[in-house]
């Protein structure tokens, strides 16, 4: 009588998400919790991951030629409606009141500015100052609109030590101005200094960390730390910035996009770069190096965000988003590097708005291909009426047996919404399997306290479920899974408990916080 032979049984189970991109390191080296392509995606709950949410517009600016090039939210004080300024292609710049109230209601602050170059911004003593290097230097008080012939007519602006530090000014281009003490009107003629004079580099941006002005040259970085004397010093001579509206702070550290990548600024220490994962995405092939200093970010529900032009495209296509929280913490307190994730959105510079009176915290952007200011991460499921894909895609799993072939017989996912499963398989970019997964619909389960005959549907909508596929039948050595959607327009829901009341919160058509594989092993007895 022929002996059954008794296969051993594997299960894998995911370890979430947390690790974000990894296009860095080989395919059969990536970590379990990281993924390769991920777009699309916010990793908000520590391990899960979701859709996010869509763009919707304020509505249309002006001719359909118009294209927004620089934005900033004018701040003026608790008792005072913030207002957003936009710098558009048409040489205008206008403000709202009531961004929030779509369509938008413009109001023209200055017309015959530049049409191609932006504007950066600074607020102090009540007023926004602003230039861009072409028009001159002017302010504007919400009522009154000055401008400035005798100041430096330059392109980046930063407050520091209650002076307003000018450069970027044509042909000077290691000058650094700044206006006298208390002011931001009046430059007198001695205040100024070259930073690294004559050194074939030039300024592109200023920032500032409160203790010093960072003055970031292309291909260094220097910092003035003496407002009175200008005594300044080189901090680090291979990191430089590569737009002034590509540096923001976050949680008291600033970040900033350099020629290797995104970066941490560290004071007096060289600065960190912190995207090692994603680092292919800086380079020549994949980005328009030309064009970088074209690059913006924002800050927003604890990301950090920096939207960059990819290769051939002479607007920013594509945003890099940053999750300093989701960082690991070391002994000492300090944290580590946290993940990354990519987005496709259509938009090219940022602003947000926060006005507590009435109780809004909203990011804006500018449209890169339309004459619109989007509303970033509301809650609907398209980008200005156009549905977008989500996906992610796991590292390869061998199941802790890299030698022989496994059989996949059973997959379940804890989830939510609808999208499909890509089974690949053996490294092979060709997709092997495809899988269905919808935990939208309603469970056909009798629920004794809420069903009752001959009314409405069975069982329960929970926005997460657990849900079961069998009969996989698949075979390899190496899987890996990807989840997407088929262009979904659709949103979801996930429920946060504030201690002991739920709050149902809007999110993307899906999300994915883990899944388990069952199996054999194939060509080993036990």
């Amino acid at each position: 009588m022929p002996t059954p032979i008794s296969l051993p049984g594997v299960t894998l189970r995911t370890q979430g998400f947390a690790g974000g991109a990894n296009i860095r390191d080989a395919v059969n080296l990536m970590a379990s919790n990281e993924a390769r392509p991920i777009e699309n995606i916010v990793l908000d709950e520590r391990g899960g991951a979701q859709k996010r949410r869509g763009c919707l517009t304020t509505g249309p600016i002006e001719a359909a030629a118009t294209r927004i090039l620089s934005m900033y939210t004018f701040y003026r004080g608790p008792t005072n409606v913030p207002h957003v300024l936009i710098h558009t292609t048409a040489g205008k710049l206008m403000y709202t009141a009531a961004p929030d109230v779509a369509p938008i209601n413009w109001v023209a602050i200055k017309t015959g500015l530049s049409t191609t170059v932006p504007m950066s911004y600074e607020t102090y003593v009540g007023k926004v100052w602003m230039g861009n290097g072409v028009d001159p230097y002017c302010s504007w008080d919400g009522a009154g609109f000055l401008d400035y012939p005798s100041a430096p007519r330059g392109r980046y602006h930063r407050l520091w030590k209650e002076r307003m530090w000018i450069s970027g000014v044509t042909g000077l281009n290691d000058r650094v101005y700044a206006s006298d003490q208390g002011t931001a009107s009046v430059f007198s003629i001695s205040e100024w200094i070259d930073i690294g004079a004559g050194d074939g580099d030039h300024v592109r941006a200023l920032a500032t960390d409160g203790q010093a002005l960072i003055v970031g040259k292309h291909e260094s970085t220097y910092i003035i730390h003496d407002p009175v004397n200008f005594e300044f010093r080189l901090i680090d001579a291979e990191k430089g910035f590569e737009s002034h509206f590509a540096t923001i702070t976050f949680e008291g550290s600033l970040y900033f996009l350099s020629r290797r990548g995104i970066c941490q600024y560290m004071g007096d220490s060289a600065s960190v770069v912190i995207s090692e994962r994603i680092e292919p995405a800086f380079i020549a092939p994949f980005l328009n190096v030309g064009q970088t200093h074209k690059a913006t970010c924002y800050t927003f529900l604890n990301r950090i965000g920096f939207a960059i032009p990819e290769s051939g495209e002479s607007k920013n296509t594509l945003v890099v988003e940053y999750y300093p929280r989701l960082a690991g913490v070391t002994q000492t307190g300090a944290r580590s590097i946290g993940p990354f994730v990519f987005h496709r959105m259509p938009v090219q510079c940022f602003a947000r708005w926060h006005w507590p009176t009435a109780g809004k915290d909203l990011l804006f952007a500018g449209h890169n291909n339309a004459n619109k200011m989007l509303d970033l991460f509301s809650p609907v499921g398209t980008d200005d009426g156009v549905a977008f894909q989500a996906m992610l895609q796991t590292a390869w799993f061998d199941f802790g047996d890299p030698i022989h072939t496994k059989y996949l017989r059973e997959l379940r996912f804890l989830c939510g919404g609808r999208f499909d499963v890509l089974i690949f398989r053996n490294y092979a970019e060709s997709i092997y399997r495809t899988i269905t997964v919808d935990a939208g619909v309603i469970e056909d389960l009798w629920n004794a306290v809420d069903d009752v005959w001959g009314a409405g549907e069975w069982g329960t909508s929970d926005p997460t479920r657990d849900i079961r596929k069998t009969n996989i039948d698949a075979y390899a050595r190496h899987f890996s899974f990807r989840f997407q959607d088929a262009f979904e327009t659709d949103t979801s829901q996930q429920t946060y408990w504030i201690g002991s009341r739920d709050r149902d919160l809007l999110i993307g058509e899906w999300a994915i916080y883990g899944m388990v594989a069952e199996g054999t092993v194939l060509g080993k007895r036990t």
